[in-house]
């Protein structure tokens, strides 16, 4: 596994902070590893959440969500995405999706 640094907060604490320029930058950078890792599966890629909107507070946390062919095809990204450090919460969210911290 890749060591990275991780942004964001402690668990079980809520801070919202002004928007932070670099969180664009952030948002980049890991869409090209995304794309490197997994981007044949890839249909879209959106930054969204809090940190997407430059005039809004925000909790320090780069959401991004990806859009694949199917749930199906999501299972095919699991190993990769974790082999570079993301965790898998199998529907952590909601059913029928998947989601990685």
């Amino acid at each position: 596994m890749l060591s990275r640094k991780i942004i964001g907060l402690q668990r079980k604490k809520v801070k919202l902070v002004r928007h932070n320029k670099k969180w664009s930058v952030l948002y980049k950078r890991e869409v090209k590893l995304l794309h490197s890792v997994i981007g044949k599966y890839i249909k879209t890629v959106e930054h969204i959440g809090s940190t997407s909107i430059p005039t809004a507070k925000a909790k320090p946390i780069i959401d991004i969500m990806i859009g694949v062919g199917s749930l199906k095809i999501g299972n095919k990204c699991i190993k990769p995405l974790e082999k570079v450090g993301y965790v898998y919460k199998h529907n952590a969210i909601k059913k029928g999706r998947h989601f990685f911290a």
